[in-house]
């Protein structure tokens, strides 16, 4: 018998796709870490997983590490670049040098915030 999905196995795949764009966009900026790429994946790889895998631990503890993985990756991922941004704010450079970091961290922390919210809800038919 397949289990049905409710809305927070929804939640959980739209965090994974919001860390996959995170990852898209986080090559564009100027200096950046692989960590980054491997956390933000990851977040990707567990989200799949939990969508397609059964009721078990699985799905019941990936929306909280998927949430790890991309708060982790904001942090890796604004590291190398605190120095530019500094140049930024104080008028230096120009804010351009560094839009791919500030559009990649908003997506980061939104696949956070999604991923938090799909902890607090039902997974599967079962769980509910």
């Amino acid at each position: 018998m397949k289990q049905g999905k409710k809305r927070g196995a929804f939640f959980t795949i739209i965090a994974g796709i919001l860390a996959l764009a995170a990852c898209v966009v986080y090559i564009g900026v100027m200096y950046k870490l692989p960590i980054v790429f491997v956390l933000l994946l990851a977040a990707a790889a567990v989200s799949a997983a939990a969508y397609v895998g059964k009721v078990g631990v699985v799905t019941t503890l990936a929306p909280a590490v998927i949430a790890f993985l991309s708060a982790t990756a904001v942090i890796w991922a604004v590291n190398p670049m605190v120095n530019q941004l500094g140049y930024v704010v104080s008028g230096l450079d120009d804010i351009s040098t560094v839009i791919a970091l500030i559009i990649s961290g908003a997506l980061m922390a939104a696949s956070m915030v999604v991923a938090i919210v799909a902890s607090f809800m039902p997974q599967n038919e079962a769980e509910a």
